[in-house]
């Protein structure tokens, strides 16, 4: 009778930032068991014989030679929350109070972009305001949006009567309506 030994086959893995696979030494025609590798925020889309990815392995077939196998990899989309903070600009100061946080969602890397849309009778404090940012898993986003108050200015016509003075005002100011004299006549309202 004669005997023949298998010959004894390397079979090496190239993880591409998986966790670690050990190699395997196996003798020729061995079948084996598919190693397991993970991957933050990856799906582990399969052993291939290419570094190019194309050529998936096939673990029915036994082992035949040395042989690299290349791990493939879909990348996941993270989500993570961020915070907007609207702030309007106070009535009687120049300082601002926060009218309005808002949480949202989005995708890990991605760029988020607060609404800047004024509400009536604000304007977009451009200085201030940090309306884009990249959204992070590690460090929750925030974005400020800071609204001035529009500025009017209010002049009278008193038809003949005391001059009044003009009134440069914030939106919201409720003003006391000023008053004007004309001789032999009573002033009845603006």
């Amino acid at each position: 009778e004669v005997y023949f030994d298998r010959e004894v086959y390397t079979v090496s893995f190239e993880e591409n930032g998986g966790s670690e696979v050990n190699d395997i030494t196996a003798k020729y025609g061995y079948v084996m068991t598919k190693p397991v590798t993970t991957k933050k925020n990856h799906i582990f889309a399969g052993w291939f014989t290419d570094e190019a990815l194309t050529t998936q392995y096939d673990f029915t077939i036994g082992v035949t030679g040395d042989v690299t196998l290349y791990a493939k990899w879909t990348k996941v989309e993270q989500n993570a929350e961020y915070v907007i903070n609207y702030y309007k600009q106070n009535l009687n100061d120049n300082k601002y109070t926060l009218a309005e946080t808002v949480t949202k969602v989005g995708i890990v890397g991605s760029t988020a972009t607060a609404d800047t849309t004024a509400p009536v009778g604000f304007e977009l404090n451009e200085t201030l305001t940090v309306a884009t940012g990249e959204i992070s898993e590690t460090q929750k986003l925030v974005l400020d949006v800071y609204f001035d108050r529009e500025v009017y200015t209010i002049s009278f016509e008193s038809n003949g009567g005391s001059k009044v003075n003009d009134v440069t005002a914030k939106y919201g100011y409720i003003m006391t309506p000023p008053v004007t004299t004309k001789v032999a006549n009573t002033f009845l309202g603006w």
